[in-house]
């Protein structure tokens, strides 16, 4: 299991969050277990009221929601294999 700890503000400037998640995704798809622990500023990433800034090419706040999603699904379909 990885966990990925963020902290920065997630439209800070850089791409700490933007790559972190990134990379989540890609070891979630790759069969790895992944927790992403959200600190300090990083919180923000969790709250809908979030906006992503016209100035970004990325809504990290979506890009969190969707791998919250796909690891929902792939834990579903686990569970479903259990009653197979």
């Amino acid at each position: 299991m990885i966990t990925i700890i963020l902290n920065h503000e997630p439209y800070d400037g850089s791409d700490v969050t933007w790559n972190a998640l990134r990379l989540a995704s890609t070891l979630h798809k790759n069969g790895e277990k992944v927790n992403i622990f959200l600190m300090n500023d990083a919180v923000d990433l969790a709250r809908d009221k979030t906006q992503k800034p016209e100035s970004y090419d990325h809504d990290l706040v979506l890009m969190l929601k969707k791998l919250h999603e796909s690891v929902l699904d792939s834990a579903i379909e686990k569970m479903k294999s259990w009653f197979k």
